[in-house]
């Protein structure tokens, strides 16, 4: 998955979940700014980062590095 891809998802996510990306941040134990990077597609997150968002959109993990059978837009 290239950065922009991931950028989206977690937008999208993010969103789904009705949450501001402090909010977001927060609940990850994640910097606001490293989310904000991800988000925007300037920086790729490390895996632990991934691992923490993932539980707090309730996905898999998979579904953020591009599992190309978990469509955008579908949960766990």
């Amino acid at each position: 998955m290239t950065r922009e891809q991931l950028a989206k998802t977690l937008r999208v996510l993010r969103a789904e979940k009705g949450l501001s990306l402090r909010q977001a941040a927060k609940l990850a134990r994640v910097d606001a700014h490293t989310l904000g990077f991800a988000e925007r597609g300037e920086r790729m997150p490390y895996d632990t980062t991934l691992a923490r968002l993932a539980k707090v959109y309730d996905v898999p993990v998979s579904r953020l590095v591009g599992d190309p059978n978990v469509p955008l837009g579908v949960g766990a």
